[in-house]
């Protein structure tokens, strides 16, 4: 502030010592007229607001010429940084691998690993049976009916038995509707369980039977919730009695929970908009080779869903299989 003033103080006194007929003399004395107030400006006063004035413009100037400069600056940086993200682009495209080049390597492992020996949970999950069925469908040419027969126990009407199938929708899994004998695990074997477990027996049947119809399964759904939440309550009051007794056992607990779930799945399942076809495909299915099970699954869509609780033995004979069907040279 004092700066601009002394700056617009130089710039009066300035102009009133330049006349048009008198050349400027910085050493003049400025003379106050009479009857006017303040004080009487020397030449040395006037010196110093000129150098003031000049100190003023010369730093205005660098301060702008600096401010140029980085702006300059900034803008090379900006212009470094765009060059430097356009090489790394390019580099991507010229080294990094491609999406589906990454996923083929993933499945290549994933298919090394499962012909080589697949854990037990891979096979009842129904991935190490996927893995594989991913690695035949796509040569359908060789798709064909000679390729590895189906052992005995899944012929006849045997597939749709041990086998789950889904075709990835919401609520496809059937659950135990299909099962003809509903297998008891864990806790669920206790004899305190036996007639919930007749009445669910019961109610699946039923469930089945009208939805093959075509008929509302509503009420059917609700009692199965009603028991569903009833044995989940008795069987955690059950594990408290165990667990004081020192006989609690994890693995009889886990079980029974699997169990409920699938319980679950079947309730799930009626709720579908339409089940009666689903129940219907799932049931005509029939194949009597490998080759012919593939092409059945891939022209229907289906994926192989996980076991249900004694179809173990089914998943890994129809797993042997399939790596047979591979090891014979039919697929590579």
């Amino acid at each position: 502030m004092l700066q601009r003033t002394l700056l617009s103080l130089s710039l009066i006194l300035l102009s009133s010592a330049l006349k048009a007929d008198e050349p400027y003399n910085p050493y003049a004395s400025v003379v106050m007229q009479p009857g006017s107030s303040g004080s009487v400006w020397g030449a040395t006063q006037v010196m110093y607001v000129q150098s003031l004035a000049a100190h003023n413009y010369a730093l205005a100037a660098t301060q702008k010429e600096k401010a140029k400069q980085e702006a300059v600056k900034t803008q090379i940086q900006k212009l470094e940084a765009k060059k430097k993200e356009i090489e790394h682009i390019k580099w991507e495209l010229e080294n990094k691998p491609y999406r589906a080049d990454f996923e083929k390597r993933v499945q290549e492992e994933s298919y090394r690993m499962q012909m080589i020996a697949a854990s037990k949970g891979d096979i009842f999950s129904g991935y190490a049976l996927e893995v594989l069925r991913k690695r035949m469908e796509p040569q359908s040419s060789l798709l064909t009916s000679d390729i590895t027969p189906l052992p005995e126990q899944l012929l006849n009407g045997g597939l749709s038995k041990r086998i789950n199938f889904t075709d990835g929708t919401y609520n496809a899994s059937t659950g135990l509707l299909l099962m003809e004998k509903v297998r008891w695990q864990g806790l669920l074997q206790d004899d305190i369980y036996k007639k919930d477990r007749e009445k669910v027996e019961e109610l699946l049947k039923k469930g089945l039977s009208l939805a093959e119809r075509g008929e509302m399964t509503l009420p059917i759904q609700t009692e199965l919730k009603g028991l569903l939440f009833s044995l989940d309550s008795r069987i955690f009051d059950n594990v408290q009695v165990l667990k004081e007794k020192g006989a609690f056992d994890p693995y009889l607990f886990t079980a029974a929970k699997g169990q409920l779930r699938q319980i679950q799945e079947s309730i799930n399942f009626l709720s579908r908009p339409n089940p009666t076809e689903t129940i219907f495909m799932k049931k005509s299915i029939d194949a009597r080779t490998v080759g012919e099970l593939i092409i059945l699954m891939r022209d229907r869509g289906w994926k192989f869903d996980k076991a249900l609780v004694g179809n173990e033995q089914a998943y890994t004979t129809l797993y042997n299989a399939m790596k047979k069907a591979i090891s014979e040279g039919k697929f590579q």
